[in-house]
């Protein structure tokens, strides 16, 4: 029987991995602002947004159920791929979470956190990057403000 790993040990597997320290992270869906994510279901991108020592990271690790899978087998369509974006920490300028501001929306029209990341590309050019958060959002936000990524316990 197999052991399952405890989320410990997939943090610690994180770091080695990407040989960066993890700082803060979440769990969020993807919004928009990524050039190579033009083509995303509507449904978004649903991944871990982790803000780590040496940038920031999205990681969509996909899955399928099995009515989807049986149609994708009929029709001849490839299996959904792991995708994965990085930003360094360099190039990113500001980040924080937008809230509805309207106490009444916020009551009738619930919506998560977003979390934005102002970052520049590869031609200097400032962009915007957009998740919905599950929660923690901020924890990430704070972390990708400090540019230094100072890393306190």
């Amino acid at each position: 029987m197999k052991k399952s790993r405890g989320p410990e040990e997939f943090w610690a597997d994180y770091e080695v991995k990407y040989g960066e320290k993890v700082l803060g992270r979440t769990l969020g869906r993807y919004l928009s602002g990524w050039q190579d994510f033009a083509e995303i279901p509507q449904a978004g991108l649903w991944g871990l947004i982790v803000a780590t020592s040496g940038g920031f990271r999205f990681l969509h690790l996909p899955g399928e159920g099995w009515m989807t899978a049986l149609t994708r087998i009929v029709s001849g369509g490839e299996p959904p791929r792991e995708r994965e974006l990085f930003i360094p920490k360099d190039s990113i300028v500001t980040a924080g979470v937008r809230l509805e501001e309207s106490w009444w929306k916020r009551l009738l029209f619930a919506r998560p956190p977003v979390l934005v990341i102002f970052y520049r590309d590869a031609s200097g050019i400032q962009q915007e990057l957009c998740f919905e958060t599950i929660r923690k959002g901020d924890e990430v936000a704070e972390k990708l403000k400090n540019r230094n990524f100072t890393f306190t316990e």
